[in-house]
């Protein structure tokens, strides 16, 4: 299968977050420890219900993020490494649209095949910790 375009799709979906959203396709970029507050989308750009997590969770920052204090970071499923291991502690095997959200550089919940939180209770709550 060719490589869709992930800066494209991610302008076209989630452009309207702005500056607080960016594709990091392999978390190449990302450093955890450095992340103050961002959500993580290991997103699976040929699958729909991938897509529609992530379509979903930007909306999500839109609504509950008054204040722009959290960021989205995308990466793609066919070219992060393995992230089952400390500290992401993901299965990304499921092409769901697997979630980390991340605070002060540690992970404080997470959205896999084995856990399905509520997006927008988690989403609030989470962001419900941003300073006014």
């Amino acid at each position: 299968m060719a490589d869709l375009d992930g800066d494209a799709i991610i302008t076209k979906y989630c452009g309207f977050l702005g500056d607080r959203v960016r594709y990091d396709a392999d978390l190449s970029t990302t450093v955890l420890a450095d992340l103050r507050r961002a959500v993580v989308v290991v997103n699976a750009f040929w699958s729909g219900p991938s897509m529609q997590t992530l379509i979903r969770v930007a909306k999500l920052l839109d609504d509950v993020d008054s204040h722009g204090c959290a960021q989205l970071i995308v990466c793609d499923t066919d070219h992060i490494p393995d992230l089952a291991a400390e500290p992401w502690l993901l299965d990304t095997h499921g092409g769901m649209g697997e979630i980390a959200w991340v605070l002060n550089g540690r992970i404080v919940a997470r959205r896999d095949p084995s856990r399905n939180p509520d997006l927008r209770v988690t989403t609030w709550s989470f962001i419900s910790e941003c300073p006014a």
